[in-house]
């Protein structure tokens, strides 16, 4: 179920419909708030959508959990 929302988030970021991937991502995180894809996608959600406080936040939750990810370093 969780690969299915995740999967269904980045479509949605894909056709810029960052609102509704947002709301896809945020399932994923009630059941695994440490996943650190989801947190990923969040950020860059939030980033294109100009809601850059919570881009910041999420981008955090998900360096705190994983501190030498390029990627996620990347992103911030």
């Amino acid at each position: 179920m969780e690969d299915q929302q995740l999967s269904k988030a980045h479509l949605l970021y894909d056709q810029e419909r960052y609102s509704e991937a947002v709301k896809a991502v945020n399932q994923v995180l009630s059941t695994d708030p440490n996943d650190i894809e989801s947190l990923a996608l969040l950020a860059l959600c939030h980033m294109q959508m100009d809601q850059l406080d919570q881009s910041k936040e999420a981008i955090d939750a998900a360096i705190a959990i994983e501190p030498d990810s390029a990627h996620l370093l990347h992103i911030k």
